[in-house]
């Protein structure tokens, strides 16, 4: 069954892309440029930064010639506190007017913590730890056996 309105073609009207229509609005022709000049201004920070930084570090704000570079912890501030002048040089040649680097720590909002894992053992697995136990000497790793076959016993109870 195929309907009419599926096979029906429709006239269709020239419509202006969407980058046409931002640009025809100046506030978001604005926020267009500044996007552009972030991007680019992250483009040349990588790639007079060492590979291993790039990664970490983000452009922020440029302010009255001042650059804002921003970065997850105090380690990596501290290598890009002895690495400013070559990068506050390597920027002015690409042409940046920036006259000093500010080194912001950037606090990262702690990862939830993850549940602690369950290891599940087969019933197979349980009878050779137990036969595993019986071979060891008395030593510190049948000790560690023993807590495991009583650990895991718990388990196979839960489950009857």
């Amino acid at each position: 069954m195929n309907p009419a309105y599926l096979t029906k073609s429709f006239p269709t009207r020239s419509t202006p892309s969407l980058v046409s229509l931002l640009e025809r609005n100046e506030a978001f022709a604005q926020l267009r440029t500044g996007v552009e000049q972030i991007a680019a201004l992250e483009r040349d920070l990588a790639a007079a930064l060492p590979d291993y930084l790039a990664p970490n570090v983000s452009p922020g704000p440029i302010k009255n010639g001042l650059l804002t570079l921003l970065t997850a912890h105090n380690a990596l501030a501290a290598r890009l506190r002895h690495l400013e002048p070559c990068l506050l040089q390597a920027l002015q040649q690409r042409g940046w007017l920036v006259h000093a680097i500010k080194i912001r720590v950037q606090l990262q909002h702690a990862k939830p913590t993850s549940v602690a894992k369950k290891a599940h053992l087969s019933r197979a697995g349980f009878t050779c730890l137990q036969a595993l136990r019986q071979k060891i000497a008395p030593s510190p790793l049948q000790t560690a056996v023993a807590q495991m076959i009583e650990h895991q016993a718990k388990n196979f109870r839960e489950k009857i």
